[in-house]
C-alpha cells in the first residue's frame, strides 16, 4: 500500500480484528473498519476474533469497537439498531452497516442516520437517496462502456462470436454483481476501478 502511495485511498477491514489492530500498529494514518455478525456466524461471541476484546467486558458492540482504537463500525445491517447507531456516533464511530440490498431497510437505515451503506444494488440505494432528496454520488461508469470493451464488442459482434458482450441490460442497470458502498453522497475513489 505504501509503495503504490495509495495509503489516503485505502481502508482494511475485516471481522478479524487482529490484523486491524496490527494495521494500527504498523500504519495508524489507514482506516480500519470493524465487522461484526451475530447472526448466522458470530464473531462477538468470544475474544477469538475480537483481538481479545469481549462484549461482556464492554457492554456494546460500539463500546468494543472504540476500546480497540477503530473509527468505522460495520455490522450487518440485521444486528442494527437505531438506538446503537446513536450510541456509535455518540462516541465519534461511523457506522457502514452491510450488505443493505432492499429498498425497505436501505431507507430505514438512512433514516437512522447511517454514515454509509455496502450494497449489492447500488441502483437500489440510489433510487432511495434521490426519494429523499440526498445528493447522488456520481455514476460509475460500467466496465462493459470502456473503450477496449466497446473494441471487443465491435470484434465479435463482426465474427459472430459473444465473446465480450456486454452484460444484459438489467444487469447493467443494476450496476452488476459488485457490492458498492455509497455515503451520504460520496464515493472514495478505488483503485483499478474507473470513475
Amino acid at each position: 500500500v505504501r509503495q503504490a502511495g495509495v495509503e489516503s485511498r485505502v481502508a482494511v477491514q475485516g471481522f478479524d480484528w487482529r490484523p486491524l489492530q496490527r494495521v494500527q500498529q504498523l500504519a495508524p494514518q489507514i482506516p480500519t473498519v470493524y465487522l461484526s455478525v451475530q447472526q448466522r456466524m458470530d464473531n462477538i461471541a468470544d475474544g477469538r476474533w475480537t483481538a481479545g476484546f469481549r462484549l461482556d467486558e464492554h457492554g456494546t458492540l460500539p463500546k468494543m469497537v472504540k476500546a480497540a482504537g477503530g473509527s468505522v463500525w460495520s455490522p450487518h445491517f440485521g444486528d442494527l439498531s437505531a438506538e446503537r447507531v446513536e450510541e456509535a456516533h455518540r462516541l465519534g464511530l461511523r457506522v457502514v452497516p452491510w450488505t443493505v440490498n432492499e429498498p425497505a431497510d436501505i431507507d430505514r437505515l438512512i433514516g437512522w442516520g447511517v454514515d454509509g451503506l455496502i450494497s449489492d444494488r447500488p441502483d437500489r440505494v440510489r433510487e432511495v437517496m434521490a426519494r429523499r432528496g440526498l445528493p447522488l454520488p456520481r455514476s460509475v461508469r460500467e466496465p462493459s462502456a470502456t473503450p477496449a470493451s466497446r473494441r471487443r464488442r465491435r470484434r465479435a459482434a463482426a465474427t459472430g462470436s459473444t465473446a465480450g458482450r456486454a452484460p444484459s441490460s438489467a444487469s447493467a442497470s443494476r450496476g452488476g454483481p459488485a457490492a458498492t458502498a455509497v455515503r451520504r453522497g460520496w464515493r472514495r475513489p478505488v483503485p483499478g476501478r474507473p470513475r
